[in-house]
């Protein structure tokens, strides 16, 4: 009998100690010695203080030294500590222990020592600890994600109720967490069926294949807006939906879509105007090349030239050679006066396709534009 009981003690899973009424321990199983990271030599016969210090740390840090051994020989009754304590007697790691300690009395009912039993919970902590850490971690970035994040669980994948909900969907949806939470999605949102998100909530509950809608509008009695949906699932088998509003985008790109429409409208007018003007209109770049960059009808048929040839040209190829100071006089004048009196006036001869001269009246002004690059505009009246 004693054989079967020495063979249970030497290969049980849990780590066993025994202590006399001096605290001086007498018995350490082998897993006793691997938990506490020490040979049979090193633990029998030493004071429980040396072997296995304990200690528990409460959320701030704060240390509570907890001594089984006397307190169970002290009180005569069986102490057990659910909560994982530090083995500090262990300076090379950071060991963590489950332990129960019961009196042992002798056959006159006294207290002649205790022993303990305990098992290695560090793994256990250490995944605890990265629980807390992940979690925590978890809830800042969804409490901080500027997208709307939703989670669903559903027991048979069409009717959904909402889990959780952060600070960004309560701003997008203008309701707070509690409001929602536990609630069918229908009741609380029942847009999610008309812009197909309830649909694409059951699709990826089924597939656990992730789907993503594009940019949604809705609109009812108090207005419209558009969104953006991605919806996953998770392996706990919940539903998450990540959005985003994109309703100021959309009508501020509805505002520059319409101002372009208008500017490209008023283009064209003005276009129309430059091109069927009764007097010759021409753009050119600035001195000294003066290149020709847009002229009208009236100026092509004035000097005879396609618009085309002009385009490829300088204002200096098609203006008399006796002229040619002069038209660069009025392009410096034109340069140097402000822009609310630029124009200059000035009349001068210009060369046609066919080789001969005439005369037109030209009233010459300055472009700046916002690059610091300046044109000329000029009104040309035969």
């Amino acid at each position: 009998m004693n054989d079967l009981a020495n063979t249970i003690l030497e290969n049980v899973g849990d780590g066993i100690l025994s202590v006399d009424a001096s605290l001086t321990i007498v018995f350490a199983n082998p897993m006793a010695c691997t938990i506490l990271r020490a040979s049979p030599s090193e633990i029998i016969g030493k004071h429980a203080d040396e072997v296995i210090r304990l200690a528990k740390y409460d959320d701030a840090c704060s240390r509570v030294q907890i001594e089984p051994f006397k307190q169970a020989i002290s009180s005569g009754e069986r102490m057990t500590y659910s909560s994982p304590m530090v083995v500090e007697s262990i300076g090379t790691s950071m060991v963590y222990v489950e332990d129960s300690v019961s009196p042992i009395r002798n056959s006159d009912g006294e207290t002649i020592g205790a022993v303990m039993v305990f098992r290695d919970v560090t793994e256990e902590v250490q995944m605890a600890t990265l629980l807390r850490i992940s979690n925590e971690r978890y809830k800042a970035l969804f409490d901080s994600i500027r997208s709307g994040v939703a989670v669903y669980e559903s027991l048979d994948g069409i009717a959904f109720s909402i889990t959780d909900f952060n600070l960004a969907a309560e701003k997008i949806d203008g309701v707070s967490k509690r409001e929602v939470l536990g609630k069918d999605v229908m009741k609380m949102f029942p847009w999610v069926k008309p812009i197909g998100l309830l649909d694409a909530l059951c699709k990826v509950w089924n597939t656990g294949k992730s789907e993503r809608l594009p940019c949604s509008m809705y609109q009812d009695q108090n207005g419209k807006w558009w969104r953006e949906h991605y919806v996953y699932k998770l392996p706990t088998g919940e539903v998450v939906v990540v959005y985003d509003d994109l309703t100021q985008k959309r009508e501020k790109a509805e505002k520059v879509s319409d101002s372009i429409g208008k500017l490209r409208d008023s283009d064209t007018r003005l276009r129309s105007m430059f091109e069927n003007a009764s007097v010759g209109l021409v753009a050119t770049g600035d001195f000294p090349e003066m290149r020709i960059l847009q002229v009208n009808k009236a100026f092509c048929e004035f000097l005879g030239y396609t618009k085309t040839e002009l385009c490829s040209m300088s204002i200096k190829e098609v203006t008399h050679p006796e002229d040619l100071d002069e038209i660069l006089d009025a392009t410096q004048k034109a340069r140097s006066l402000p822009l609310a009196a630029n124009q200059v006036k000035v009349t001068k001869r210009y060369v046609k396709k066919d080789g001969t001269s005439c005369w037109g009246t030209i009233f010459f002004s300055k472009i700046e534009h916002g690059d610091g690059r300046v044109e000329h505009f000029s009104q040309v009246i035969d």
